[in-house]
């Protein structure tokens, strides 16, 4: 009985780790997409936070 529900306990586990990739990867799709519909690739995705705090400083400095 107690290898039973260690069993089970490890079966569910793994379907959880399995689940939670599925959705890790249909997010990475989305954003990939997402990019894509915005015209982003790789590099201007890693300027993207930088850009970001470029145009808010230069919004601050106007004000």
């Amino acid at each position: 009985m107690l290898l039973r529900r260690r069993q089970q306990n490890v079966r569910s586990q793994s379907e959880e780790r399995k689940a939670a990739l599925v959705l890790t990867l249909r997010v990475q799709v989305l954003l990939r997409t997402l990019e894509k519909k915005r015209g982003e690739t790789e590099e201007t995705r890693d300027f993207r936070p930088i850009m970001e705090l470029r145009n808010k400083m230069i919004e601050l400095q106007k004000k």
